[in-house]
């Protein structure tokens, strides 16, 4: 994906505005995507019988074809002397192995397209085309764009960290299904749309309501936004269910658990993941709400929605709590705003 961002300088240039697109290229499609799963099983023995696990037959090869995309290059410096030039960086991360391979990662090709109306870069990741040490197995790196010559913008340095979440209503059922207790939540937050997994919801259960769980780490971001930007923060997770027990193995394993017990088996594949809802929160130019209190911005939508009055009640939208009190979601976001110096 590509967004707006501001990052540590490229080449020798003073801070700037960049655009941003995070790149992974990876083996890892999935059961759906593997030849022995999708291979044909002539009686339910041997479909018991036989375990796929861990994946290693993929039915579509990566590096059979190269992978292009165009990467939007920020506003041009105004009234440049000469003719602007773009830089980029390439911040390279772990890259994604394949089975009974060495590690290769994909080399990339960079082209200017410096069009008037939608300067940009045309990027290609090499997949198709043996790298020094052999053909790839995967690419993972960040791509930063920006001008060698950057136009002047007035900047403000903002930190975010996210604290934790409080949990209105665990969304976990009174009695487990099929009895089998999964306690647990997958969350994500955004600062300015760079998404990130959180830890230290792995705990969550039935009667939680009202706790605080801390994220460990916090989430930290610290970005820099020009006159007039707006600084966002998202949230969304699931809460997990008895089906996400049985991902990751055979069939044979995941009846195994259940003692072969058909019944309880398809009674937890049927179970659904809960949503806790999504924090969407926008803070303007020049504050971006930066105080030294912390804020705590209630979900909204999702499942297990209730009022925000001192005795919460169910609800489905507004109007069906008292006068003054929103129908939230299954969680608050904790967070702080810290403003540093500007620049």
């Amino acid at each position: 994906h590509a967004e707006a961002a501001v990052l540590e300088p490229i080449g020798e240039d003073a801070r700037q505005l960049v655009t941003r697109a995070d790149v992974l290229v990876s083996g890892a499609g999935g059961a759906a995507g593997d030849g022995c799963v999708l291979t044909h099983r002539d009686s339910v023995g041997a479909l018991i019988q036989t375990n796929c696990f861990p994946l290693s037959k993929p039915v579509a090869p990566i590096d059979e074809t190269d992978f292009s995309f165009e990467l939007p290059l920020p506003p041009p410096p105004p009234r440049a002397h000469q003719t602007p030039s773009p830089i980029w960086r390439i911040d390279a991360h772990a890259t994604p192995g394949a089975p009974g391979r060495p590690t290769v990662a994909a080399e990339v090709s960079v082209v200017p397209m410096l069009d008037a109306l939608a300067p940009r870069l045309s990027v290609t990741v090499r997949m198709a085309h043996a790298a020094r040490l052999g053909m790839p197995t995967g690419f993972a790196a960040s791509i930063v764009a920006g001008w060698r010559h950057p136009r002047q913008v007035e900047l403000k340095q903002v930190r975010v960290v996210i604290e934790g979440v409080v949990v209105r209503n665990p969304l976990k059922p009174a009695v487990p299904i099929a009895g089998r207790d999964v306690p647990g939540w997958r969350a994500q937050v955004a600062v300015n749309g760079d998404w990130r997994q959180v830890s230290g919801l792995e705990s969550i259960s039935a009667g939680d309501e009202g706790r605080l769980f801390g994220l460990r780490p916090p989430v930290v971001a610290e970005v820099l936004l020009e006159r007039g930007a707006t600084l966002r923060i998202d949230a969304d997770g699931t809460s997990s269910a008895c089906v996400d027990i049985l991902f990751g193995q055979s069939l044979g394993t995941s009846l195994f658990l259940f003692g072969f017990d058909l019944g309880a088996a398809t009674t937890c594949l049927n179970a659904t993941d809960k949503d806790p809802g999504k924090v969407g929160v926008s803070f303007p130019w020049p504050r971006f709400g930066a105080r030294a209190q912390a804020y705590e911005t209630v979900s909204r939508s999702g499942d297990g929605r209730s009022c925000s009055g001192a005795r919460p009640t169910a609800c489905t939208v507004d109007a069906d709590c008292a006068a003054g009190e929103q129908c939230g979601g299954a969680f608050a976001l904790r967070y702080r705003i810290e403003e540093a110096e500007d620049r």
